[in-house]
């Protein structure tokens, strides 16, 4: 599918009641940069745009590359959060005919938008205490604990896809999570380099691949809670203290040392 460029994104955004079908969107006003014009928060498959109305707010996520069965994804999460009342999710809905940009209907994601942060942005105000870091670290565990007992996996566990609001975990991005009526499907990313094995590719699609970005996740946390001067020496505003250059290279990582 051709895909609308982000400065049509732009200009169809800034009017809802044209450009979207849902109500909820049709309602909505877009947040806006001081020079009055929508907001973007770009990713690697998405622009996404902040929306809300007296109620409510959304994180309208229009896609300017491509992703297989994107569809078949999200109805997925659709069924698995409606059967499994977890915490660590929040309300996401594919529609299909989303957003019309010049006349055409295209795809977006309609999710709930969380007034958070994400981790890191979080950890850069809040290492120095270590009650605050250590509740994150007993909440993380228990939300690895909850996607090992459901059998499915995130498939990019990082620190812009986990958002802290009132101390408590979110995870967002849902677009190449694990599901076992997935499981014949290709995963469409490898997940952020700093916090993925050096190894991983695209044929690994399984319940396990968050496994390796739990352990750095867990072990930067834990190492944050004892030394936390290590944050100010090893954060890059791209990670948890490590990088993709302590894995492939173990013996020289100082960090590591």
């Amino acid at each position: 599918m051709l895909l609308p460029r982000g400065d049509e994104y732009n200009v169809a955004v800034q009017n809802p009641r044209i450009s979207f079908n849902d109500a909820d969107l049709k309602s909505s006003t877009v947040e806006t940069t001081p020079l009055g014009l929508p907001k973007p928060y770009s990713g690697g498959f998405t622009i996404t745009y902040k929306l809300s109305n007296s109620q409510k707010g959304w994180a309208v996520r229009c896609f300017h590359r491509d992703i297989s069965d994107l569809q078949r994804r999200y109805q997925a999460i659709g069924t698995f959060l409606s059967k499994n009342n977890s915490k660590y999710f929040v309300e996401a809905k594919y529609l299909s005919d989303g957003i019309k940009v010049n006349g055409k209907a295209y795809p977006v994601i309609k999710m709930q938008w969380l007034e958070g942060e994400p981790l890191n942005i979080y950890l850069s105000k809040n290492y120095t205490q270590k009650s605050k870091v250590d509740k994150l670290l007993s909440d993380f565990v228990n939300l690895i604990s909850e996607l090992e007992k459901f059998g499915i996996a995130h498939g990019d566990l990082q620190h812009g896809n986990i958002i802290v609001k009132n101390d408590s975990l979110y995870l967002i991005d849902y677009d190449g999570m694990y599901f076992p009526e997935l499981a014949t499907l290709k995963t469409n990313e490898i997940g952020h380099i700093n916090y993925q094995h050096p190894k991983r590719s695209a044929s690994h699609y399984d319940q396990h691949i968050d496994r390796f970005s739990s352990l750095v996740i867990y072990i930067g946390l834990k190492a944050i809670s004892i030394n936390p001067s290590l944050w100010k020496k090893y954060d890059n505003s791209e990670n948890i203290l490590f990088k993709s250059q302590d894995f492939a290279d173990l013996q020289n990582s100082s960090l590591i040392s």
